[in-house]
């Protein structure tokens, strides 16, 4: 049984081993919110299209989504899916990983150069896997302290732990730390770190946005939980956890 992690692969080795395939100018494989891939062909001269399709469906089952869409001298008719199939294959950022591991020898092999696209129809979180360079939110500025953010894509990894772990190693080195919590959802830092204060992060931005400045003095707390270190470490917790926080 083929699972999703190896869809792609045999997509791709079983075209590249297909009579013909060779003809094929531009391949994109398209794959939906259920993981399921549709293949778009462009090429110069005609393939066996019908057989090529008895051959993913074999091979992948429920996963290939036909029929295949072509373009050129693989266009079929109606006119719609084939200016699809143009448009996509004439995308201008090749997939270079398009391969498969060799059964019989274990080794990997790549498709020819340039053929290959993928498109991804992710329902969100687009910019994770983006391939663009990351711009500061603010000019890059020398001799300042440094700003370090614990970030995942789910909860009950860890973070709000190693955030903590962190901040005791780097106190005990002799460093000043400031931790602030920006988990709104499920805030914990100020919690774990044994910080007490009267307000905290949803606090400020509301004072902010209503008066268009924040007043930092009753939001910072020493990081109690720390002993010896709690001097070295200040707090602003996502806020006083009460009734008051949740309006």
């Amino acid at each position: 049984m083929v699972t999703f992690d190896d869809v792609l692969s045999t997509l791709v080795r079983t075209c590249e081993e297909a009579p013909g395939f060779g003809a094929v100018k531009r391949a994109c494989c398209v794959r939906d919110l259920e993981g399921r891939v549709r293949l778009l062909l462009e090429a110069d001269e005609t393939i066996d299209l019908p057989t090529l399709e008895e051959r993913l469906d074999s091979a992948l089952g429920r996963w290939f989504a036909a029929p295949i869409l072509g373009a050129g001298a693989l266009a079929r008719p109606p006119r719609e899916p084939t200016r699809l199939a143009s448009t996509l294959s004439s995308l201008e950022e090749p997939w270079p990983e398009a391969g498969w591991t060799d059964q019989a020898t274990g080794t990997r092999r790549t498709a020819p150069a340039g053929r290959w696209r993928k498109v991804e129809r992710r329902l969100s979180k687009r910019a994770w896997l983006a391939r663009t360079s990351a711009q500061p939110p603010w000019p890059l500025t020398s001799n300042v302290p440094a700003i370090v953010t614990f970030f995942s894509f789910k909860g009950g990894v860890g973070r709000t732990t190693l955030l903590a772990a962190t901040a005791w190693q780097l106190a005990a080195k002799g460093k000043r730390v400031v931790c602030v919590d920006l988990d709104l959802e499920a805030p914990g830092l100020g919690t774990l770190l044994g910080a007490e204060s009267r307000r905290g992060v949803i606090d400020l931005l509301v004072d902010h946005l209503a008066l268009g400045q924040a007043d930092l003095t009753d939001a910072l707390a020493p990081a109690s939980a720390l002993g010896d270190e709690a001097s070295q470490v200040d707090v602003v917790p996502a806020g006083r956890l009460d009734e008051g926080y949740f309006e």
